[in-house]
C-alpha cells in the first residue's frame, strides 16, 4: 500500500481505510484457503465493533487510525460492500486508492455522490441496533437474512446465505 502511493497509506502508518483493506484482504486469504472456523479469524473481526456503536461515519473520514475499533469495524465493512455488493474485484479496489473510502468508491463507481448513507441503511436493515450485531467473516456477504418478529436478523448457518443477488463486474 505504502508503495503503491495512492492513498492507502497515510501519516505514520496505513491509517483507518488502510487499516480495513488489510482486515478485508486478510479475510479473503482466509476464505480462500479455508482457515474460517479454526479460530485465526477472531483477530480480524472488526465488524461488530461498528454495528455496535453509533455508526459514524468513517468513510468520508478517514483518521490515522488503525486500532481494533469501531472506526476500522467501518472501513472494513465498507469493503465488504464495495466486493459484495458492488461486485468489485481484490484488484479493482486496490487499484482505486483514494484519500478516504468515499473517494475509492467515486474511483470505482464515477457516481459523485455521498456512499455512506445507502450503506449504513443496508446494513441497517441487515443488523438494526435493536441488539447486539454478531458477524464472522462467512456472513459479510451482507446478503438477505430472515428476520425475527421485530425485524432482528435471526443466524444463519454458514452455508446458507443466498449467493444468488451478488453480481459482480468485470476487470477492465
Amino acid at each position: 500500500m505504502m508503495t503503491q502511493n495512492k492513498g492507502w497509506f497515510q501519516g505514520s502508518n496505513e491509517g483507518s481505510k488502510g487499516e480495513g483493506l488489510s482486515r478485508f484482504l486478510s479475510g479473503q486469504f482466509l476464505v480462500n484457503n479455508g482457515f474460517l472456523g479454526v479460530g485465526i479469524d477472531a483477530d480480524y473481526a472488526v465488524a461488530d465493533l461498528w454495528l455496535n456503536s453509533a455508526r459514524q461515519d468513517f468513510v468520508n473520514n478517514a483518521p490515522d487510525d488503525n486500532g481494533y475499533n469501531a472506526t476500522n469495524g467501518c472501513t472494513t465493512l465498507f469493503i465488504y460492500y464495495l466486493f459484495h455488493q458492488l461486485g468489485y474485484s481484490v484488484n479493482q479496489i486496490v487499484g482505486a486508492a483514494g484519500t478516504t473510502l468515499a473517494a475509492v468508491y467515486k474511483n470505482l463507481t464515477s457516481d459523485p455522490n455521498d456512499p455512506f448513507p445507502l450503506f449504513k441503511r443496508m446494513l441497517g436493515t441487515r443488523f438494526p441496533q435493536c441488539h447486539l450485531a454478531k458477524v464472522d467473516l462467512g456472513e459479510l456477504q451482507l446478503a438477505s437474512h430472515p428476520s425475527d418478529q421485530h425485524g432482528c436478523p435471526t443466524a444463519v448457518p454458514r452455508g446458507q446465505i443466498d449467493h444468488r443477488a451478488q453480481t459482480r463486474r468485470s476487470e477492465p
